[in-house]
């Protein structure tokens, strides 16, 4: 990908980094075009036909299908999962971070930022320069929020952009000696109204505060007699001498405008000038110091978050098995109700107990298969035994109680739903006890992985147990 520097947006170039063939081998990834692969050509039982069975089942499952637009629906525990933590950490990194230096300097045009979205979004969701209909599960702007706020981190581009060019009407106050300083940087009024939100004046001899827009800001005290004023970039120095800032005011006719204008007049009345400079300060740092970061962060003051995201996203498992979880808690994987209500064609029933229909919360939480798993991994306590959940979020907060446990939540999950797409589109089928079993070998497996060598000889991998070695000490796991 190359910035076009004329219109300030970004373009596929094959001459820049190989920009297509790079989207064509990660598109190969995915289980879509293992299939397309599968079809295209050979004897049809090689690498492509297994890769797609694991991810997407028969073909037959996928000829029920009346629109090709639902993309993968029958997402298993394959290829389509895993690298989807990769695939996060890549959006950051590298598809954000190409425009940092050029967002630093020349605000970001809308059509830029489609652009830029849309090639961020397809390598997001589904690794190629394409992605429609099924494949982007959760909505960008959710996304684009931070993991504890229900997102996955990735930048806004457009408040990224406010936030980088902050830094130059920041510089003016704080470091007059560059040689730059002299230029005329624009900043629209967005970037203005957060600059104020984030900084703190302290006027001294009001000689670099402007009267009616920075401080104390008159023009919010007054937005009536801001609109009267002649002259509205008044230093508060060259206002207050023989009451400049009342030019214009004079032309009053409205109770309003005489009410705005004495609660100006009475806050007026107590300024002082002093001898020291006009100095600044950052509100959102320890240091009073300003950060993109922190100027970043500051957009998203007054969003609320509507579940405890961070504990998944600190929870010891693998990325793809967190990014599962994240996935499930917004009821966003494709299980039949889902597959139903966007026009597919599946059977309803849940494939693990054949009784009730398949959502989410019913595969998860109330189906009795899933429950005789929570039993094997002693995760099923009463109230999580005898209660029918009608929230997936309900029933996570009850089980998932601390780290541990949503640990071992997570992993489980992970392994209830891969059972679930082998029975439905690989006809076998494990036993409660077996999935169980192999849960906690995930978390065994996980354990070996993330311990220091010296400790490795302390660790025993036990399926045996009655609990998940992660939940229960060495010294008593029998």
């Amino acid at each position: 990908m190359a910035m076009d520097t004329r219109t300030g947006g970004a373009r596929w170039s094959p001459t820049v980094g190989g920009g297509r063939q790079r989207t064509r081998r990660l598109a190969a990834r995915t289980d879509v075009h293992l299939q397309q692969r599968e079809g295209g050509g050979g004897d049809g039982k090689g690498k492509g036909a297994e890769a797609a069975a694991r991810v997407g089942g028969e073909k037959e499952s996928r000829k029920a299908s009346p629109s090709s637009s639902l993309g993968p629906m029958p997402a298993s525990g394959g290829l389509l999962w895993q690298r989807r933590g990769v695939e996060t950490a890549l959006v950051e990194t590298v598809l954000s971070a190409i425009t940092t230096y050029h967002m630093t300097v020349f605000p970001l045009s809308k059509r830029a930022i489609r652009k830029i979205d849309k090639l961020r979004r397809n390598f997001l969701w589904k690794g190629a320069e394409e992605a429609k209909g099924g494949h982007c599960l959760v909505n960008w702007p959710r996304v684009c929020r931070s993991k504890k706020l229900g997102g996955l981190g990735v930048r806004d581009l457009q408040r990224f952009n406010w936030a980088l060019r902050l830094r130059w009407i920041w510089f003016r106050w704080k470091d007059q000696n560059k040689p730059w300083n002299g230029l005329d940087i624009t900043t629209n009024s967005a970037e203005m109204e957060l600059f104020r939100a984030c900084t703190k004046i302290t006027v001294g001899n009001g000689l670099r505060t402007n009267f009616w827009q920075q401080g104390a800001a008159p023009k919010n005290i007054a937005p009536l007699c801001y609109t009267l004023a002649y002259r509205k970039n008044l230093k508060v120095a060259h206002a207050v001498q023989q009451n400049r800032w009342m030019r214009g005011i004079q032309r009053m006719s409205s109770e309003q405008e005489i009410s705005q204008f004495v609660t100006l007049w009475s806050r007026l009345s107590s300024v002082q000038l002093t001898p020291m400079d006009d100095d600044i300060s950052w509100k959102f740092t320890a240091d009073g110091k300003y950060t993109a970061k922190s100027a970043y962060d500051s957009q998203f003051f007054g969003s609320r978050p509507d579940f405890t995201w961070t504990r998944i996203w600190k929870a010891k498992a693998e990325p793809k098995c967190r990014f599962f979880a994240w996935l499930l808690l917004q009821r966003k994987i494709w299980t039949a109700d889902t597959i139903i209500r966007r026009g597919g064609q599946t059977d309803s029933h849940c494939p693990l107990c054949n009784v009730r229909s398949e959502t989410p919360v019913h595969l998860f939480a109330n189906c009795s298969f899933s429950r005789a798993i929570w039993s094997q991994l002693a995760l099923l306590n009463n109230q999580l035994s005898t209660t029918n959940y009608a929230r997936i979020k309900d029933w996570w907060a009850a089980a998932a109680t601390d780290g541990g446990k949503t640990q071992a939540v997570i992993y489980a999950a992970w392994n209830i739903w891969k059972e679930r797409c082998r029975r439905k589109y690989d006809n076998k089928a494990m036993t409660a006890v077996q999935v169980a079993n192999l849960v906690k070998q995930d978390l065994s497996l996980f354990l070996m992985a993330t311990v220091s060598p010296a400790h490795c000889f302390d660790l025993v991998i036990c399926c045996n147990c009655s609990s998940p070695p992660s939940m229960k000490r060495q010294n008593t796991c029998l």
